[in-house]
């Protein structure tokens, strides 16, 4: 087929850059100024090249329509519903209310803001969603700092950069298993690859709001809400260093070079034997969390509205996500229109730090102008 698609005519550059301003307007238009979600975007810019590709380039319908079911078969279904289901039992067991309790109860205010971003990073990882650890316990920290007397945007700055900037939406199950079931890459040496940098910004970040927290050592604290916060979870939790071993067995079978399969079955298995014998679930609990997601009720909102999450059914959204994605880039792959754009850019692409720092920009502009990094991706 690639000889075929080779001979097949691409169109020119500015027919490229036309086609893609397009698409990246249809984009922004549709996911930032309707607040529309991705997916009607991505499938009308999809259109738009589907059309360009028909009228314009003479590629058959059929043809395209080839190009694009094989992109969308990058999808690793499997996985996604498998940490679905991680997310889910590793919720019911108890394994990230604890690490959150233990996070909690190590507050003090020298110590807060440091402890804001590695407990924002642990949310954001386990659960695949910057967005609800900013919405939700970023607004619970935000007002525990009023009464431990530090500034909002200390806070805010610690808060963000725990849940976006550092490494949880590089090594989140949903990002980590998509990535490397797509491109077929090696899990640890994308693992450790990622540590290198993100590594090095959490560590970095750390260093910075601990100097900055220090500034606040003799604050007389108001600890109210972490106690209700912590009180709720002890109520609802058996908790105990126990529930950290669906992470110890995740670590393992990841080191161990297991498939991302095994790994994530491992680690669920592990959680529910948990959530039956320790925190005392049915199996009839058990098996509706692993489908429907984890439904908390305790005495607080708040620790509601963060637990409530995971289950098969959440990750509905990711795949249809992906699959709107991949439908886009198959499109694009097929009319050769990011060829174009890239074959304009090979002298600045021939080096090493030319074509990471081509794929930074063009994945920043995407990101920056959609709001979502899975398009860029």
């Amino acid at each position: 087929m690639s000889t075929h698609e080779d001979a097949r005519p691409q169109g020119t550059l500015w027919q490229a850059l036309t086609v893609f301003l397009v698409v990246l307007i249809i984009l922004m238009y549709g996911i930032l100024s309707l607040n529309s979600g991705a997916h009607s975007p991505l499938l009308c810019a999809t259109t738009i090249v589907i059309l360009y590709g028909h009228f314009c380039l003479k590629i058959p319908l059929s043809e395209l329509e080839s190009c694009i079911v094989e992109a969308a078969k990058g999808v690793p279904f499997l996985i996604l519903l498998s940490v679905g289901m991680l997310i889910a039992a590793w919720m019911l067991c108890g394994t990230v209310p604890y690490l959150v309790y233990i996070g909690l109860r190590s507050i003090s205010p020298a110590l807060f803001l440091p402890l804001v971003l590695i407990i924002c990073a642990i949310l954001s990882t386990a659960t695949g969603s910057s967005w609800m650890t900013c919405g939700m316990i970023g607004a619970a920290f935000l007002g525990i700092s009023m009464g431990l007397g530090i500034p909002s945007g200390m806070t805010v700055a610690a808060i963000v950069s725990g849940c976006f900037l550092v490494i949880s939406n590089r090594i989140c199950p949903i990002s980590l298993f998509f990535v490397t079931g797509v491109t077929g890459a090696d899990m640890i040496r994308h693992i450790r690859c990622t540590l290198y940098t993100h590594g090095t910004a959490l560590l970095t970040a750390c260093g910075i709001f601990l100097v900055f927290g220090l500034e606040f050592r003799n604050n007389a604290a108001d600890l109210s809400q972490i106690s209700i916060i912590c009180d709720a979870l002890n109520e609802t939790f058996r908790l105990s260093p126990m529930l950290l071993l669906p992470v110890a067995v995740l670590a393992v079978a990841l080191a161990c070079r297991l498939s991302a399969i095994y790994a994530l079955t491992l680690s669920s298995i592990s959680a529910i034997l948990l959530a039956v014998f320790l925190q005392g679930f049915s199996s009839a609990d058990v098996l509706t969390a692993l489908y429907q997601g984890v439904s908390m009720k305790t005495g607080n909102a708040l620790v509601n509205e963060i637990y409530s999450r995971g289950g098969i059914t959440s990750m509905t959204t990711n795949i249809t996500s992906l699959l709107c994605s991949l439908t886009l880039g198959g499109a694009l792959s097929r009319t050769g229109v990011m060829v174009r754009i890239a074959a304009s850019l090979i002298s600045i692409t021939r080096t090493r730090l030319g074509l990471i720092l081509a794929s930074f920009a063009a994945s920043f502009i995407i990101t920056f102008c959609t709001g979502i990094p899975m398009i860029a991706a």
